[in-house]
C-alpha cells in the first residue's frame, strides 16, 4: 500500500530551535550554498560530537552518503612564510578535523548532536556502512594567488604528486592517502562546484569520479578545481555519465577547461534549459518546510524519518533529469485547464523499473468540503498507481504527486510512493481491476509510459550569415572587368 502525506502550508523552520546556521561568516555563506544544492532537509550546520565539542560545520546525509563540510578559512598575511602559515592553518587544520569527524562518525554513528549541550540527537539514522565524502573549505587566499602567479582565476594548483606539506606555494596535493581523500575547496572552486552541480546526485558522482581519478595517478596537473570540473562536464564515460575519462597509459594536466566551457553555446543553453527545472527543488523544499515545523496534514505515517525517505525519491534526480520532469509536470497543468482529472506517467532516465505520476485533480461540485477534497484526491492518485502497476508488470516503484488545478492557486501537494517487490496475487489482480471499474476507467490496455529523455547540452543552432542580394552598379561591372584584364595579362607574361 502507498505510504505518503499532504501539504497545506509551511514556514521555515530548523529542525533544533536555534537558527544554527553557522557562527563565522564564511560558515553562514557554506550553509547558503548547501542548502540552495542539496535542500535543508539533508544539510545540517553545526553537529556536534560531546557538549561544546562540534563535530563539523556542515553535514550532509543522503541514504548512504555522508559529505561532511569542515570551514577553516583565515585571513592570508603575505610575507615570506604567509603560504606555509595560511596552509597550515587553514588547509592542514581542516583536514585533520575532517579524519577526525569521519572516524567520530564510523564508530560513534549514534552520537551525534544538534545544539552545543548535546541533548537533541541527531533526527536520522546513519548508514551502518556510509560513504563518507570529506570536504575542505579555505577561504582567503585566492587575491594572493592571483598575485603570485600574476594571472589566473585565483583558484589553487592541484599537484597529486606534490609532497603534502605546503613547500609549493598555492599548490595542494592528495594530503594523505593512507586516509579518507580530502577535497579542497577555495574562493573560486566552491562557488563555482555547488553552482554547477547543485544536486547531491550531481556533487556525490563528481566527488567519487575526482578522487578515483587522482588517486589513479593518471593526473599531472589541474590549474583550478574549475579546470576538474569543466573536463569532467566535458567527458563522458561508456555508461553515458560524466566521468574524467583518459586513455590507458596516459597522463593529462587540465588547463583551461573551464573558461572554454562555460563561454560555450550549448552550455549557455543548457544553463537556460534548467531554469525549469528548480520547481522539482521547490515542490522538495516547501513539503520538506512543513515537516520541519510540523504543519504538514494527512500524514499516513508521521515523523520527520518518514517524510524524508519518501522526500528522497524526488531529491536523488540529477539536474538535467528534474528539468525533465518539471517540464513533464507543467505539461501536465497546461492540459488540466480543459479536464476535470490530468494524469500523467514518465519513467525518469535510466531507472526503467520506476515511475512517476501526476496527477492533477480540480475541485468540483462532487466536492463537499476542502478535508473532503484532499481525500478523495489522494484516494484517486493511489488507486491510479495501483491501476498502473497492474498495467505495467516490470514497475517495481511508483511515486505519486497529486496536485489542484492551477487556477486554484492552494499551494497543496499529496506525495504518495509504493514499492510491488512481490508479484501479485490472482486475488489482488481482481481488486485492483474492479478498483479500476469503480473509478470509472476503462480498460487501460493501452497505457505506456512516457520514456524521459534530456540532453543535458541542447542543440544549438548556428545563424547563417547571408549576404543581401542587390544589383551591381555600371561603374562596379567595369572595376570588375579592368581587375580581370590585368590578372589576365599578368599570367601572359
Amino acid at each position: 500500500m502507498p505510504f505518503g502525506f499532504g501539504k497545506l502550508g509551511w514556514r521555515m523552520l530548523p529542525i533544533g530551535e536555534d537558527d544554527r546556521r553557522g557562527v563565522t561568516d564564511s560558515e553562514r555563506y557554506l550553509f547558503g550554498l548547501c542548502e540552495r544544492s542539496f535542500l535543508r532537509l539533508w544539510s545540517h550546520p553545526n553537529v556536534y560530537r560531546r557538549p561544546h565539542k562540534e563535530l563539523c560545520d556542515l553535514l550532509v546525509l543522503f541514504g548512504e552518503d555522508i559529505i561532511i563540510f569542515q570551514d577553516k578559512s583565515c585571513t592570508y598575511k603575505p610575507g615570506p612564510h604567509g603560504w606555509t602559515r595560511w596552509y597550515r592553518h587553514s588547509i592542514e587544520a581542516a583536514a585533520h578535523q575532517l579524519h577526525q569527524s569521519a572516524r567520530w562518525v564510523r564508530t560513534y554513528p549514534d552520537c551525534l548532536y544538534l545544539d552545543r549541550q548535546c541533548v537533541k540527537p541527531f533526527p536520522f539514522p546513519l548508514p551502518k556502512q556510509p560513504r563518507i565524502h570529506l570536504v575542505a573549505i579555505a577561504l582567503g587566499a585566492s587575491e594572493a594567488c592571483r598575485a603570485h602567479f600574476h594571472e589566473g582565476s585565483g583558484s589553487l594548483i592541484l599537484a597529486p604528486a606534490l609532497p603534502a606539506d605546503g613547500t609549493t606555494p598555492f599548490h595542494v596535493s592528495d594530503l594523505d592517502r593512507s586516509k579518507d581523500f580530502v577535497h579542497v575547496f577555495d574562493d573560486v572552486s566552491l562557488d563555482t562546484v555547488l553552482a554547477e552541480l547543485d544536486t547531491i546526485d550531481d556533487f556525490v558522482a563528481y566527488l567519487v569520479c575526482k578522487e578515483r581519478f587522482v588517486r589513479s595517478g593518471k593526473l599531472i596537473s589541474a590549474d583550478g578545481e574549475e579546470d576538474l570540473l569543466g573536463y569532467y562536464l566535458t567527458h563522458i564515460d561508456s555508461t553515458g555519465h560524466h566521468d574524467f575519462v583518459v586513455e590507458p597509459h596516459t597522463y593529462i594536466a587540465v588547463e583551461n577547461y573551464w573558461s572554454g566551457l562555460s563561454k560555450h553555446a550549448g552550455y549557455l543553453a543548457k544553463k537556460q534549459h534548467d531554469q525549469v527545472s528548480y520547481l522539482w527543488d521547490k515542490i522538495i523544499d516547501s513539503v520538506a518546510d512543513g515537516a520541519l515545523s510540523g504543519t504538514l496534514n494527512y500524514q499516513a505515517d508521521p515523523g520527520i524519518q518518514a517524510t524524508e525517505k519518501l522526500l528522497r525519491f524526488l531529491a536523488r534526480e540529477p539536474r538535467v533529469i528534474r528539468r525533465g520532469l518539471a517540464r513533464a509536470l507543467m505539461g501536465a497543468f497546461a492540459e488540466s485547464d480543459r479536464h476535470e482529472r490530468t494524469f500523467r506517467q514518465l519513467s525518469p532516465g535510466d531507472k526503467p523499473d520506476m515511475a512517476y505520476v501526476f496527477a492533477i485533480i480540480r475541485r468540483g461540485s462532487w466536492c463537499r468540503s476542502e478535508d473532503h477534497y484532499r481525500e478523495q484526491r489522494r484516494n484517486i492518485l493511489s488507486a491510479y498507481m495501483e491501476v498502473m502497476k497492474l498495467r505495467l508488470a516490470h514497475v517495481k516503484l511508483v511515486v505519486g504527486l497529486g496536485f489542484g488545478g492551477s487556477d486554484e492557486q492552494d499551494g497543496s501537494v499529496d506525495c504518495l510512493a509504493s514499492h510491488f517487490e512481490e508479484p501479485w496475487s490472482s486475488e489482488m489482480i481482481r481488486e485492483v481491476d474492479a478498483l479500476r471499474i469503480r473509478m470509472g476507467w476503462g480498460d487501460l490496455g493501452d497505457l505506456e509510459l512516457v520514456r524521459q529523455r534530456e540532453y543535458e547540452y541542447p542543440e544549438v543552432a548556428t545563424p547563417t550569415r547571408t549576404t543581401p542580394s542587390r544589383s551591381e552598379s555600371p561603374a562596379a561591372k567595369r572595376k570588375r572587368a579592368r581587375k580581370a584584364q590585368k590578372q589576365a595579362r599578368r599570367r601572359n607574361r
